[in-house]
Order: C-alpha cells, then structure tokens, then sequence
C-alpha cells in the first residue's frame, strides 16, 4: 500500500483528493443552505449535455460543457432577477409583497 505512494503521480492525486475532500463539503453546505441543490444537480446535468454535443461536433468536451453550463446559469439568473421577476417586482414596488401575501393567504386557506 505504501508502495503506491512512492509514485509522484499518485502522490499529486491523494493530494487532489485530500484537498477536494476538505471542500466539496463546505461547498455543499453553502449550496444546500442557499436551497440550490436541485439547481447544481440540474447544471451538471446540462454540463453532461455540453460534453456529449460538443464531442459529436468534434469540439473540445471542457469547452462545451463550461460554454453550456454557463448560458444555462445566464439563463436561470435571468429569470430568477431580470425584468418582470418576482424578486425584482418586490424590490421595487412595496405593495407587491402585500398583494402577494394576501393572495397566497386567501388561496391556502
């Protein structure tokens, strides 16, 4: 077993893998707090699909997985914060946030 780390190449990736494994949780707490999961599991998969049709193509996999899974994002921040959202009706209109209360309170009973 030691054996195997007497290799630089297996030295760099136990490195690798030490320092993800001391991340990927503080990440995921962030993401699971802010109730963005479905969201990454939802860009990985559209990463996945970047990859595929750009490999189809004959492009670089890296690029058209990042190139996708950034116009995705692009896309999902615009509807959550751009014209016409709910986010950007509440900030700048205070009734908004009054309206939709009492609609939500009406309909939920």
């Amino acid at each position: 077993m030691m054996e195997m780390l007497s290799y630089e190449f297996m030295q760099r990736a136990f490195l690798a893998g030490l320092i993800v494994a001391l991340l990927c949780p503080l990440v995921g707490m962030f993401v699971v707090i802010r109730r963005q999961s479905l969201l990454g599991d939802g860009l990985g998969h559209i990463a996945f699909a970047g990859v595929t049709g750009s490999a189809l193509l004959g492009i670089n996999p890296a690029i058209g997985a990042v190139v996708l899974t950034l116009a995705a994002a692009g896309v999902v921040f615009l509807r959550r914060f751009g014209v016409g959202s709910r986010v950007q009706l509440a900030r700048a209109d205070p009734e908004y946030q009054f309206d939709e209360l009492s609609l939500r309170q009406y309909f939920n009973g």
